[in-house]
């Protein structure tokens, strides 16, 4: 096997200067930025409460679902108010009661 002397002879000199001037410099903090990666949307969490299946989150406005029975708008942002406020809605709601009392599968307001 050739060693790099070797092929410094075959090469140039000119090659050997610029991989020791990459090889041997940290980058700055403008060449370490990450702005030339294409950036990706942040991946959301699934719902995995049990309440999810009977509302349907907006697509504009992440913070406000809809009721999938009644309609109703109820404010839906888990970091800031938690789902009780779903929780409770779902309790009170006369339709959704009507539909679980009927046993139906086709109830769902879209």
């Amino acid at each position: 096997m050739l060693g790099c002397k070797d092929n410094d002879d075959l090469l140039g000199d000119g090659i050997e200067s610029r991989v020791n001037a990459a090889c041997g410099k940290k980058r700055s903090a403008t060449e370490r930025s990450s702005t030339d990666l294409p950036s990706f949307p942040k991946k959301r969490q699934a719902h995995r409460e049990v309440v999810w299946q009977h509302f349907i989150q907006k697509v504009d406005d992440l913070s406000f679902c809809n009721c999938r029975y009644c309609g109703q708008e109820i404010g839906c942002d888990t970091k800031k108010s938690g789902i009780s406020a779903m929780k409770n809605h779902i309790i009170r709601c006369k339709l959704h009661k009507a539909f679980k009392e009927s046993g139906s599968s086709t109830g769902f307001r879209n």
